[in-house]
């Protein structure tokens, strides 16, 4: 077939599928070019030998504590071991940080040894501990590990191109999570399946402190609950305020925890959704705004993330309050106002946004048995939502992990909603365990794909592919066009691995000590904003990010068919937070030209705004 003939053919396609092939095309390019253009490889060797050492340090914990010091001997150098001469100094460098971490105290003393080999690509490190004065060996272990390449990006790869193209996300996160077992295990596919099994899986149903089991749980209360208020009536109900106001007061208040806010605040647009085909505009604007706003507020969310910044900050001898810290990244939140300007224009420009559907639920409210209880039943949806949200905020007070703050939250929610059915005779207990047990049914594919998603996460964390996209930007650029930089990667990076989070965690501690060289506290928080945004929108590309599938979830839509609808709308909110936002800031232009800009340029393209054949 010659190519003229395959563009027409392509061009003949049904919009969806044309667009998905384009997509997907996209995608297989640009992995190509990770393929081809290689990285800063002394910055991935000192990352490879930085992951051999936690590999390392995670398995003598219960020897090494607080107080003791090791002295290092690596083995001599000479003309066969040169090669291994940066890996000695990173691991000298990291006991180094770890006996400054342990000291003052002075415990028991050390002796490490480490020999290294390179065996079929993989690098074998030997280590061995000794107590330093009997010299008796404490611990020896053998650790092997893959070197950080462009094919550490080969799983994400997968899995956003099989999503895209097959529409199936679950079998493209099994293959995906398998293909990177399988390189990180000899590139063996039966030790790989095996590994998956039993190491993956299980650590992205679990999580580190049991974080993803608590985010799975939190998710299925927040379905029950929601099933439950649907069954009950209680969301037609609303349609009787006539108070805008009202209908729009959780908004705000929803925006504590992006997860909270895609379940409920997602539930809650759904209710104003009039036709099918107006739902992935609908899941679009839900998604966006549980991650915007959550990003534009200060709530317990945005304090925990700022808490971790501030204190990274405090080790690159800078003291900033997490408060001060985030007022002086919002001008720089160029994505989500970019995201905002869009919605904006598209309320402008869509005269059925505010209509509530009708046939949201098809229970009947109009019989006598139902108006006594009607006042109560019409207000639950407010109490269910302040519960979780009033819960979660003040959990965070107690806990110091977000997600037990969340699984507290989700867990009130569901006893508040069914304690009130229960003592108005609306549900009966056997209702709700039966309401409860549909609603986990209904729900069963996107706690799979949540479990899964976790999973890759962790396969591409053992991978090092974080570092490897690092490794691309790793050059010598000029103070004001490092923010922008910061702000590529991180969307490289969160629809690479998938979350938000991760990212905020990993990349951080990696860009703040460049940015703080290159420039002062406004390039500085410049940079964080850009990180920070730069996450938001990798997440709403991505098509196993938690935000995604739990948007999803609430429209009852396929995760790939949603991101591909909304593809359209986040590159035009990405290309104008870049060029616009970021970019702009770098030629000193005022902040208020950048933001006059974004508003005017969301409003014009929600003119012509974007159609989709929604079936084809």
């Amino acid at each position: 077939m010659r190519y003229g003939q395959i563009i027409l053919f392509i061009v003949k396609m049904p919009q969806m599928k044309r667009l998905r092939i384009i997509v997907g095309s996209a995608f297989l390019l640009f992995f190509v070019f990770l393929m081809i253009y290689d990285g800063d490889n002394e910055y991935l060797q000192e990352k490879t030998a930085d992951k051999i050492w936690f590999e390392f340090t995670e398995t003598v914990n219960d020897i090494v504590r607080k107080g003791d010091h090791i002295s290092y001997a690596p083995s001599p150098v000479n003309t066969e071991t040169n090669k291994w001469k940066r890996y000695r100094d990173r691991l000298a460098y990291q006991i180094e940080v770890l006996n400054i971490k342990n000291a003052p105290m002075m415990k028991n003393s050390y002796l490490l040894e480490t020999k290294f080999e390179d065996f079929e690509g993989k690098y074998n490190v030997y280590f061995t501990l000794y107590e330093k004065n009997t010299g008796k060996i404490v611990d020896a272990r053998e650790i092997t590990s893959e070197p950080i390449k462009a094919k550490s990006t080969i799983p994400a790869i997968l899995a956003v191109v099989f999503a895209i193209i097959t529409l199936r996300p679950i079998l493209s996160l099994l293959v995906a999570v398998w293909v990177g077992s399988i390189i990180n295990n000899a590139n063996s596919p039966i030790v790989g399946l095996q590994q998956m099994i039993a190491n993956y899986i299980p650590a992205g149903l679990i999580g580190k402190d049991f974080s993803n089991l608590k985010i799975i749980i939190s998710f299925m209360l927040i379905q029950a609950s929601l099933a439950l208020l649907v069954y009950s009536a209680c969301a037609k109900n609303l349609k009787d305020i006539n108070s805008k106001f009202l209908k729009i007061l959780p908004i705000p208040f929803m925006a504590v925890h992006p997860y909270i806010f895609a379940s409920i605040g997602s539930w809650w647009f759904n209710l104003f959704t009039t036709k099918p085909k107006q739902m992935f505009r609908s899941s679009f604007i839900s998604q966006s705004l549980s991650l915007a706003l959550p990003a534009l507020f200060f709530s317990p969310y945005i304090l925990y993330i700022f808490g971790m910044l501030s204190h990274q900050l405090y080790a690159l001898n800078l003291n900033i309050s997490p408060i001060d810290l985030f007022a002086r990244t919002l001008p720089f939140r160029f994505f989500s106002f970019s995201i905002i300007a869009v919605i904006i224009g598209y309320s402008i420009f869509n005269k059925n946004i505010g209509e509530i559907s009708t046939d949201v639920v098809s229970s009947d409210t109009s019989s006598d048995k139902f108006k006594p209880m009607m006042k109560i039943n019409r207000w639950l949806p407010y109490f269910a939502i302040f519960a979780a949200i009033a819960v979660l905020s003040i959990g965070s007070f107690f806990f110091d992990d977000i997600n037990t703050s969340l699984l507290v939250s989700a867990a009130i929610c569901f006893t508040t909603v069914s304690s009130i059915l229960l003592k108005t005779y609306l549900l009966s207990f056997k209702e709700i365990g039966k309401v409860s047990w549909l609603s986990l049914r209904s729900t069963i594919n996107y706690t799979v794909l949540l479990v899964l998603s976790f999973a890759l996460i962790k396969v591409l964390y053992d991978l090092g592919t974080v570092y490897y996209i690092i490794s691309l930007f790793k050059v010598k650029i000029g103070s004001t066009i490092f923010p922008l930089t910061a702000f590529i990667m991180s969307v490289l990076t969160t629809l690479i691995m998938g979350n938000s989070f991760v990212t905020f965690t990993l990349l951080t501690p990696l860009l703040l000590p460049i940015a703080g060289q290159l420039g002062g506290i406004t390039e500085l928080t410049m940079t964080i904003a850009g990180i920070l945004e730069g996450g938001l929108a990798g997440e709403m590309i991505s098509p196993f990010s938690p935000s995604s599938i739990i948007t999803s979830s609430i429209y009852k839509i396929s995760t790939a068919r949603h991101i591909i609808t909304q593809l359209p709308y986040v590159s035009m909110c990405l290309a104008c937070a870049g060029i616009l936002g970021f970019l702009m800031c770098a030629t000193d232009i005022p902040i208020w030209i950048s933001y006059c800009a974004i508003l005017a340029f969301g409003l014009i393209v929600m003119i012509k705004r974007p159609t989709y054949k929604i079936m084809s």
